[in-house]
């Protein structure tokens, strides 16, 4: 516990006659062995578990930590990383321990998205192409590149850019970009103003510090330049807050989004930064809907792990260029259809801000 920064003082009452140390007290406070055969005796190990109310923690604990022991916890995993990742830039108050998998794994798209496909990913695809279309693009970023689909679609559109991807995670293949491997605190490693475009889709709601990422993009961005990308909005009242009343870390555990922004939260944010040049809206209530009960499908008994194994894996028509098989599965013929009905609702809202739990927008660095 020293080495966590926790001071751990024992409280154990006096018996009735004042001098000794009863095993148990009002309070319930138990021996650690009950007999000197069970301390000797070998047991399955279990960690150390605290009650609050006979200990007083050495730090104090931050007022967001829900119990005691949920801090203690998270204090206990953020150690254990440090001394086996190096990284120990993640923070013990919002720390959680019940990933549905390692977002290590992961794989965002391994193939170029298709701008005119009528699905949510061609939609993100689209607002890209369209808002960077007839400027110079010398030197273009992808904050949270993932696989570098997206500057694979920019290879298309300017081939004579200079592409340069960043994530925390390497890329899963053989990059044919400039990737730089960033830290946990998203600083960028590129002199002020180096592009005159930076791309961004669905990263921010990732980044422990979107106020610092927007702070770092608009460093490296030049004057004049463009920001273009897509985040979506799971705060306020929408389908993602009405299942999140049953598990309030739903969503970072599935997706492992750990920002629920809202319409005027992002809008503050970009335009404290950048002249907003245009926005669109997508994931109104059916996109949002099916979106936000598909990814809390993984938590399911019995189907969840299924489930998502079918989302990370080949079979997703939408991250793998080998998904499209002969004879898709039932799962993938209805995620199909799903995309599809998303998609025409967006399209056909996408100037209405209003249930909208998505947002592509383009910006513009000032002077």
């Amino acid at each position: 516990m020293a080495q966590l920064g926790v001071e751990v003082h024992t409280h154990m009452p006096r018996g009735s006659d004042g001098r000794r140390v009863t095993a148990r007290s009002k309070g319930k406070v138990e021996r650690p062995f009950r007999t000197v055969k069970e301390a000797h005796e070998p047991g399955p190990w279990t960690p150390p578990l605290v009650v609050a109310q006979h200990h007083h923690l050495g730090t104090s604990m931050p007022s967001g930590a829900s119990t005691p022991s949920r801090w203690i916890s998270a204090r206990c995993l953020l150690h254990w990383i440090d001394a086996s990742t190096d990284t120990g830039h993640l923070n013990p108050d919002t720390a959680v321990a019940s990933m549905t998998t390692e977002p290590r794994t992961w794989a965002y798209g391994d193939h170029v998205p298709d701008p005119g496909g009528r699905d949510l990913v061609g939609l993100k695809a689209n607002w890209i192409v369209r808002s960077i279309a007839g400027r110079s693009c010398r030197r273009i970023l992808d904050y949270g590149c993932g696989e570098g689909k997206h500057l694979d679609l920019i290879r298309q559109v300017a081939p004579a850019a200079a592409r340069v991807g960043v994530d925390i995670r390497a890329p899963h293949r053989v990059a044919d970009f400039k990737f730089h491997q960033l830290e946990l605190d998203g600083s960028l490693p590129f002199s002020g103003g180096s592009f005159d475009t930076v791309i961004s889709c669905d990263v921010l709601e990732h980044v422990a510090s979107i106020e610092h990422s927007l702070d770092e993009i608009r460093r490296v961005l030049a004057i004049g330049g463009t920001f273009v990308g897509f985040v979506p909005l799971e705060g306020g009242v929408s389908p993602y807050s009405m299942l999140r009343v049953f598990s309030p870390n739903l969503y970072r555990n599935t997706k492992d989004h750990v920002r629920n922004l809202t319409q005027r939260e992002m809008r503050q944010l970009l335009s404290a930064r950048f002249r907003i040049v245009r926005l669109e809206y997508s994931y109104h209530f059916l996109g949002a809907s099916m979106d936000a009960a598909f990814f809390a499908s993984f938590k399911l008994p019995l189907i969840g792990r299924q489930i998502e194994e079918f989302w990370r894996g080949s079979e997703n028509p939408y991250y793998r260029q080998s998904g499209v098989h002969a004879t898709p599965s039932l799962l993938a013929r209805m995620m199909t259809v799903a995309n599809a009905v998303a998609y025409r609702e967006s399209a056909m809202l996408r100037n209405v801000p209003i249930g909208a739990c998505g947002l592509h927008f383009h910006v513009e660095r000032m002077a």
